[in-house]
């Protein structure tokens, strides 16, 4: 059953758990005006995720890996990332930094493996412009062009060795083709 406690009124903790579902705990901060600050969410004891708020809106978000150590990090526009996100492994070391503009990948983007080994680097004007993802030994697992922040044209996937997987035809971020294996590749 929910569980919420209260102090003068506001709502200052709510508690649930379902069956079959980890615990999930919430803790709500509020300035002395009773306007959320921030909202904190718990699951299986540790936090999960903290979402901070200005003037009644959440701008920035925060989610942490089971370990305790933080996963990811940015803020956001109108419910939209924007600006610079973060995203770490959970051993710490950095994974991935990226901009966003109203929710659209737009600038420069890096990834890293868990051992801190950079494994890409590249620009996105605008939203405009060819992405790519690796593989942790450093081979290519994706790459296609984004046009306003959708995917456009043909997108090439690959296995660790290189060898390619498939490749997909995107029209304004939706598949209309897809040559080779069509199963998910990670």
């Amino acid at each position: 059953l929910p569980h919420f406690a209260y102090v003068e009124g506001e709502v200052t903790e709510f508690r649930d758990a379902k069956p079959d579902e980890p615990e999930k705990l919430q803790k709500f901060y509020r300035d002395r005006h009773g306007t959320i600050l921030r909202i904190e969410t718990f699951s299986d004891g540790g936090r999960a995720k903290t979402t901070f708020y200005r003037g009644g809106e959440p701008y920035r978000i925060q989610r942490w890996h089971s370990s305790g150590n933080l996963a990811s990090e940015g803020e956001l526009h109108n419910l939209e990332r924007h600006g610079t996100w973060t995203h770490w492994h959970d051993n710490g070391q950095r994974a991935f930094v990226g901009s966003y503009e109203r929710g659209k990948p737009s600038g420069r983007f890096m990834r890293w493996n868990r051992d801190g080994r950079l494994l890409g680097d590249f620009e996105i004007p605008g939203g405009n412009g060819t992405w790519s993802d690796w593989h942790d030994n450093g081979q290519v697992s994706e790459q296609g062009q984004l046009l306003l922040g959708q995917e456009a044209g043909p997108w090439s996937y690959y296995g660790p060795s290189g060898r390619l997987l498939k490749v997909v035809e995107f029209e304004a971020g939706m598949v209309v083709a897809v040559d080779g294996d069509d199963t998910v590749v990670t």
